[in-house]
């Protein structure tokens, strides 16, 4: 028998919302693991979830799986190409344009 999800939530709430804090360091974003991961919950039929241990164990295994979504979903928005980041600085000589794209292309060079 699954426990009801009201009581789950009242138990885990807080651990899950620490869960999403400590790995996305915004409670914003925490908020969000939180209510994903209790949607999941509510709408799991695994016949597994019918012991305290193993809840618990899902939710955090949940929890932390959302907050890795939610990281990648950042990282792979926030990119930029090279050429759109130094179309936005502004340079006061032409030398320093050069120079920067100088320094550039040395450690692009040095990442690959």
């Amino acid at each position: 028998m699954k426990i009801d999800t009201e009581q789950v939530i009242a138990t885990y709430k807080d651990r899950i919302f620490a869960i999403g804090l400590t790995m996305l360091k915004n409670p914003d974003d925490a908020e969000d693991v939180v209510q994903e991961t209790f949607l999941r919950y509510h709408y799991n039929n695994k016949k597994y979830l019918n012991s305290k241990e193993h809840i618990e164990s899902w939710l955090y295994k949940v929890a932390i799986n959302k907050a890795k979504d939610i990281q990648r979903k950042f990282w792979k928005r926030k990119q930029v190409s090279m050429e759109d980041y130094m179309a936005t600085i502004p340079f006061d000589k032409s030398q320093d344009e050069e120079l920067f794209q100088a320094v550039m292309l040395c450690h692009q060079s040095i990442v690959l």
